[in-house]
């Protein structure tokens, strides 16, 4: 079973050669597309492990993948853009390594736009349906239009912070139509908890932002 999904994982690659071949004209034109999409950065980082874990073995190198830990489990961008650019480093670590080892480090930079897309990306594949406020501004304004069961408070914001969003939203609305407010931060300090507590938040929930937490989120709170 192993030795059948690593030659499907090879001849995936395959593919995705021929397709970077053809797509050099477009480079060269100046038309080159990335094609973001959510996927799971583990399970890509595994089967490049299990593609040239034997050409390792060849040479007695040790293949060592470190992922840092503030990255999330799943991602968006250019899945097979992102696996070409690994693969051709890694290949080219094995081709002049002689002995000792290869780490693969990973780590991403994201942007707040990044943030949002990632985290629409998740709930959609949770079936929840989500808007999006780049500010606390705009989710009082949003929630003037229409009623949330649930809003993931982001505390960092410009223009109005999570903390002062949550704090107006109680001042300002109607105690039941209230939603639950959960707060997104990267910060995981006792304290920074409190003060979301004390704002009127219901929970907390750390950057990077994981399926399964959202998933507890729901449980706990949806769920009869």
């Amino acid at each position: 079973m192993i030795i059948i999904k690593i030659i499907i994982n090879s001849g995936d690659h395959l593919l995705s050669l021929i397709n970077e071949v053809l797509e050099l004209s477009k480079i060269e034109a100046g038309q080159i597309k990335v094609n973001k999409t959510v996927f799971n950065i583990v399970e890509l980082l595994n089967s490049l492990r299990s593609m040239l874990q034997m050409k390792a073995n060849e040479k007695y190198l040790d293949l060592d993948f470190k992922i840092a830990p503030d990255i999330p489990e799943y991602i968006v961008s250019d899945e097979r853009k992102l696996r070409q650019i690994l693969l051709n480093l890694i290949s080219n670590a094995l081709k002049f390594t002689e002995e000792g080892s290869i780490t693969v480090d990973v780590k991403l930079a994201e942007d707040n736009r990044v943030n949002q897309k990632l985290l629409v990306s998740l709930l959609k594949k949770l079936n929840y349906p989500a808007d999006i406020a780049s500010d606390g501004v705009a989710v009082l304004r949003a929630l003037e239009k229409q009623n949330y069961d649930l809003i993931f408070m982001d505390i960092e914001m410009p223009e109005m912070d999570g903390i002062s969003a949550t704090k107006t939203i109680y001042d300002t609305i109607e105690k039941s139509k209230i939603p639950l407010i959960v707060a997104m931060t990267a910060h995981e300090d006792e304290e920074k908890r409190q003060i979301c507590r004390d704002a009127g938040m219901k929970d907390y929930i750390t950057k990077p932002i994981k399926l399964n937490e959202l998933e507890r989120v729901f449980n706990q709170y949806f769920n009869d």
